[in-house]
């Protein structure tokens, strides 16, 4: 005679974090553990492996952990395979993770908590630290929803976009990411839909981001999508002289020099 189970189905996780990867098999393990070792534990780790070639999907198939969910599409691109892990989450908050930052601890606890109690807020960032070799230094963002619209508006990008967390409805009311953009679809989804959103941020570091500095052929093709993405067109002769401020800027955070905005509050221990 069998029995009725009294097990009730679990509720749904309150964060979804949505993780793509394209060939991070070199990466992903410690992205993975940052997430699994949050002080907040309602989540599901939605990792969308974008058509790897390098065993990206055995590292994530290595962790046994119930709360990752792995999905394997064809190749589509990070836009879209935003997108596809956002239209698979459960959750009410989707925490944005890229494949080779780490996670602090606190991350989806403050986030979450701030979101809660902030039911105006769309869209919620904090700062960075910055990592390069075994020097580290603080990556600083505006917290105000005021500052970061209008440096928006200004053509900058004002949020720390691997630490972001967004409502689920409205990341799908503003139609999520644009495919057309291959990359800077970040700052195309805030900047069109800057006019019915509200932003916020917090003041705290909640993710060690892996720094990488662009060559003059990728800032070139980054500008030209930014200035597309703002309906402008790129000024050519102008581009060389913004690049050598763009690597003046780099300089500077990199060695402790508290000369630009993002670089100040320099952290000189290994990271």
């Amino acid at each position: 005679m069998s029995t009725a189970s009294n097990s009730s189905p679990l509720p749904p996780p309150s964060v979804s974090v949505v993780m793509t990867a394209y060939n991070a098999a070199d990466t992903i393990g410690l992205a993975i553990t940052s997430v699994l070792a949050q002080e907040f534990h309602n989540f599901e780790l939605i990792v969308v492996d974008d058509g790897s070639t390098d065993g990206t999907g055995d590292v994530v198939r290595s962790f046994a952990d119930s709360r990752i969910r792995l999905d394997s599409p064809v190749r589509m691109g990070r836009s879209a395979a935003v997108n596809h892990g956002v239209d698979l989450a459960g959750g009410e908050f989707i925490a944005i993770a890229d494949a080779d930052d780490i996670a602090l601890p606190s991350r989806l606890c403050l986030q979450q908590a701030f979101m809660s109690a902030h039911p105006d807020v769309d869209v919620l960032g904090g700062q960075m630290t910055a990592f390069w070799g075994s020097r580290s230094w603080r990556l600083n963002y505006p917290l105000a929803h005021d500052l970061i619209v209008s440096e928006l508006t200004a053509g900058r990008m004002p949020l720390a976009h691997p630490a972001a967390m967004m409502r689920r409805a409205w990341f799908l009311r503003v139609g999520g990411m644009n495919t057309r953009y291959s990359r800077i679809e970040d700052f195309d989804l805030y900047y069109r839909s800057r006019t019915v959103t509200r932003f916020a941020a917090l003041p705290e570091p909640l993710i060690n981001y892996r720094f990488k500095t662009l060559s003059f052929d990728r800032w070139q093709q980054d500008n030209a999508l930014f200035l597309r993405a703002q309906g402008k067109q790129s000024i050519t002769h102008w581009e060389r002289l913004g690049y050598l401020k763009y690597r003046v800027a780099v300089a500077t955070q990199k060695r402790g020099w508290k000369v630009t905005p993002k670089g100040r509050g320099v952290i000189d221990s290994p990271h």
